[in-house]
């Protein structure tokens, strides 16, 4: 990325197309550091071109400082990125390609972390208006080749596997989370399965639960009983959002999930971002949008509607529909941590507030030769 901004600069392109290019970068240095942000808090801020190794042996920059390279990085993929990227017959001519409203859901999510009510209500409020995205009927197909670049999504990472496995452009976000047993059953390594406290959370009917657990020695929703594996790995539960269909197993000629897009936001987000911001802020009409919204969610779950009798109410309710709809996606510890959960939920599995921040990798610090400090308690 910072390659791009930086030939961009020295050869002082603001044509449009090149002010898109330029905001495509910063849009994907923004989401890197915002993950390196809330998974190590404080880390070297390298916003310019490494041309020699040693360019990157920095000190920390404070969490505040990289916040701020977010926001201005995302602000500027709100301004030069198009709306949309269709023809003039109406159709996508580069699907799953940045938009505005891919960088503003994720500025809207940025505000969220540092509890920017009003700033993160705002941005996703302009996406809700614009009409340009809704929720899918169906929860299942975010996680089907079906709903890929949908109208659900609002940045997915591509990922193609064409017949008989020509061409192949896979990703193994889904191999590193399949159902790790033998023969046809070796459908990858077994990472990231669902707990029993995840399994005994949904509400009774919620079409969510069959979506997102697979249960072992149980029908897999096409015909074939999931075996279990105690001498491999065993588990309870698998994750069925990364479970291969076998359509596409049979087309692509290949047993593991490499095919299927990485949803990294979806709609769905900005509505529960938006009664979040919305609930906290509160107000009578606050309260009836967060209410709508969430409520949006829940139908499309196949749940009954709830009624707002209080914010710490509401904010019961948001915090659990976030755990539904967003499980085994990646989302559910940093939820946890930034509205200070983190404590009461896992205190029984080990975490103490040492665990907010991962550590950062000993070979980093190794070469940046006692320049880069090692996170507090580790």
């Amino acid at each position: 990325a910072n390659v791009v901004i930086q030939t961009a600069d020295s050869l002082q392109l603001t044509d449009p197309a090149s002010q898109i290019n330029i905001a495509e970068a910063k849009f994907f240095r923004a989401l890197s550091y915002f993950d390196l942000v809330r998974v190590f808090g404080e880390v070297p801020k390298i916003d310019f071109r490494v041309y020699v190794p040693n360019d990157q042996k920095k000190p920390k920059a404070t969490v505040a400082q990289i916040w701020a390279l977010i926001d201005a990085d995302l602000s500027a993929g709100i301004t030069n990125l198009p709306e949309d990227w269709l023809n003039a017959a109406g159709n996508n001519k580069y699907p799953g390609r940045l938009t505005k409203y891919s960088a503003m859901a994720f500025a809207a999510k940025a505000k969220l972390y540092r509890q920017d009510w009003a700033g993160a209500l705002a941005l996703c409020q302009q996406i809700i208006s614009s009409t340009k995205y809704e929720l899918l009927p169906g929860y299942k197909s975010n996680f089907l080749v079906e709903g890929e670049n949908g109208k659900e999504s609002l940045f997915e990472i591509q990922a193609l596997v064409g017949q008989n496995g020509v061409p192949d452009n896979g990703y193994e976000y889904g191999v590193e989370q399949g159902v790790r047993g033998s023969g046809s059953w070796d459908l990858g390594w077994g990472w990231n399965t669902p707990e029993d406290g995840q399994e005994a959370s949904y509400e009774a009917g919620d079409t969510r639960k069959t979506a997102t657990i697979l249960y072992s020695g149980q029908d897999d929703g096409y015909g074939k009983t999931v075996p279990a594996y105690p001498s491999i790995l065993p588990r309870a539960y698998w994750n069925k959002k990364v479970y291969p269909e076998p359509s596409m197993q049979a087309y692509t000629g290949k047993r593991q999930n490499t095919w299927l897009n990485h949803v990294l936001m979806r709609y769905a987000d900005v509505l529960l971002m938006a009664a979040e911001a919305a609930n906290e802020i509160g107000g009578a009409s606050n309260q009836t949008n967060a209410t709508t919204w969430v409520n949006a969610i829940r139908s499309r779950a196949g749940l009954g509607s709830i009624s707002f009798t209080s914010q710490a109410q509401m904010r019961t309710a948001i915090k659990q529909e976030r755990r539904s709809e967003f499980a085994m996606e990646g989302e559910r510890f940093f939820d946890l941590v930034r509205w200070g959960d983190a404590q009461s939920v896992l205190g029984g599995s080990g975490y103490t507030p040492c665990h907010k921040y991962y550590p950062l990798p000993q070979k980093a610090i190794d070469f940046a030769g006692g320049i880069l400090v090692q996170n507090p308690c580790w």
